[in-house]
């Protein structure tokens, strides 16, 4: 049985055992609450994680686009020629195309890894991170930010891709996609840690947390430093939490 209540989707399911009301979120459960009956299981705290898509990779493809993430974060994406990504990956120019139809197949592929990887990074956190719906959340958090994210390398791939994106319409899509799946998810662990919340107080939140997070981004590229990095991750922890 479904009915509105206070901005929420409710279901209400009942068997011989158990009656349980599981808050959604974009179609998956965030909260659960149980009145007068043992706990729910964990897994019911948080929705799954999406698929980012890139399961079944082959290991030529991924060493193709690792190597054009190289090149395009040495050169930039002009730079990144079909053959000198051939070469970088020590594949012949025929085989690549065999993968990758053409250089805009092949650069927005490359991004499309590299921002799966950052959210695969966080989902990966979560294995370790136990039951506690605020232990979750603010290790998601913290999910972008180890010590492979953190590589001047990879910070300036970050923003070759947001500077890309804004005038490439593929990569713009990529790019939005990834972002609005993080924040799908980000909200859902909201959501689970902080039930009073409506699915859309729960966005603002992790819309919030993510320009914080941007920012932390940036400003460590800048500096390298670790000292305010962990200051800001824990006022993004804050935010998320509802503390400030």
């Amino acid at each position: 049985r479904v009915m509105e209540e206070s901005g929420r989707c409710v279901v209400f399911m009942q068997d011989k055992r158990v009656a349980l009301f599981q808050y959604l979120h974009c179609g998956e459960v965030v909260g659960v609450a149980c009145p007068a009956i043992e706990p729910p299981p964990p897994e019911l705290l948080d929705p799954q994680p999406a698929s980012t898509g890139w399961v079944g990779l082959s290991d030529t493809q991924v060493q193709i686009l690792d190597a054009a993430l190289d090149i395009i974060t040495e050169d930039g994406v002009r730079g990144a020629s079909m053959r000198k990504v051939a070469e970088r990956a020590e594949v012949s120019l025929g085989l690549l195309s065999y993968h990758f139809e053409d250089k805009q197949e092949l650069i927005t592929s490359a991004f499309t890894l590299s921002c799966s990887r950052l959210i695969e990074s966080s989902e990966a956190a979560l294995a370790s991170a136990g039951h506690d719906p605020g232990a979750r959340l603010r290790t998601f958090v913290r999910g972008p930010f180890y010590a492979d994210f953190l590589a001047a390398d990879f910070l300036a791939l970050r923003i070759t891709v947001w500077a890309v994106a804004r005038t490439d319409s593929e990569i713009s899509a990529v790019e939005e996609a990834h972002y609005s799946q993080y924040i799908d998810r980000l909200a859902g662990l909201v959501c689970g840690a902080r039930p009073d919340l409506s699915p859309a107080q729960a966005r603002e939140a992790a819309i919030d947390v993510s320009a914080m997070q941007n920012g932390l981004w940036l400003d460590f590229a800048r500096h390298e430093d670790e000292e305010a990095l962990e200051r800001g991750l824990q006022r993004c922890e804050a935010v998320a939490e509802g503390r400030v």
